[in-house]
């Protein structure tokens, strides 16, 4: 062990508990030592309180490599309240590579179908529990399908729950993704417009994210006013 990293352990161990923000701001000094980054992740995940996990996550999330993102996305549901959590997945996104990014419109394509196999097989469920009441007359034999059904069903719905939390989540993260790219396009039309220039290659990408964006009707009004700079 050199001098600098024995000084670093020792300036930790007289601080008491290993907090991440620490380690960090060693691991700046010594980016060599990817032992810090480890015990930062696991300083992180032993934080109990949903505060100060929520801020462990946030000091961790711009010293994370990209592969090794996925290691602290399970502590993520110990981070507080949804917005909380939300909050934290907005960060960690931003240092999801682009194949990951490519995967995650994926599986929101997959949660969709998924989404639609439930609802289609809750439909088949609940028609079911109905014909099999009609066709039998024997009192306890219905209050038995019934009760199947409703099992059956409750099963379905919670299913459906679900999918539906799973895919807002890749939602949201999908719809920072695309802001994020919609806004460096932004910035690389003002030189071009400056210098009296249209940039209609540009404003077409734009335009394509803005259509099924949440922030549609902001994006395309971004849209109209460069438009507005380009020479008649």
């Amino acid at each position: 062990m050199n001098r600098r990293a024995y000084v670093i352990d020792e300036a930790l161990s007289l601080q008491g508990a290993q907090k991440t923000y620490s380690l960090l701001n060693a691991l700046k000094l010594t980016p060599e030592r990817s032992d810090l980054l480890n015990r930062a992740i696991d300083a992180a995940r032993n934080e109990t309180r949903p505060f100060s996990r929520k801020t462990a996550l946030q000091e961790l999330a711009p010293a994370l490599p990209a592969d090794r993102i996925n290691e602290v996305l399970p502590l993520v549901s110990g981070a507080g309240s949804d917005e909380d959590q939300a909050e934290v997945l907005r960060e960690l996104a931003f240092r999801i590579p682009e194949k990951q990014q490519e995967e995650l419109v994926k599986t929101r394509k997959r949660l969709r179908t998924v989404y639609s196999l439930l609802s289609a097989a809750l439909l088949a469920l609940l028609i079911a529990g109905y014909f099999w009441l009609e066709s039998n007359s024997e009192k306890e034999k219905a209050k038995k399908a019934e009760q199947l059904a409703m099992i059956q069903k409750d099963s379905a719905v919670l299913a459906k729950e679900v999918a539906d939390k799973a895919l807002k989540k890749v939602n949201e993260q999908i719809a920072i993704i695309s802001k994020k790219d919609f806004d460096n396009l932004k910035k690389r039309t003002e030189p071009i417009t400056d210098a009296g220039g249209c940039p209609n290659e540009i404003l077409e990408q734009m335009d394509s994210i803005a259509t099924t964006h949440p922030d549609s009707l902001i994006m395309k009004y971004d849209i109209q006013s460069i438009r507005e700079k380009c020479p008649q």
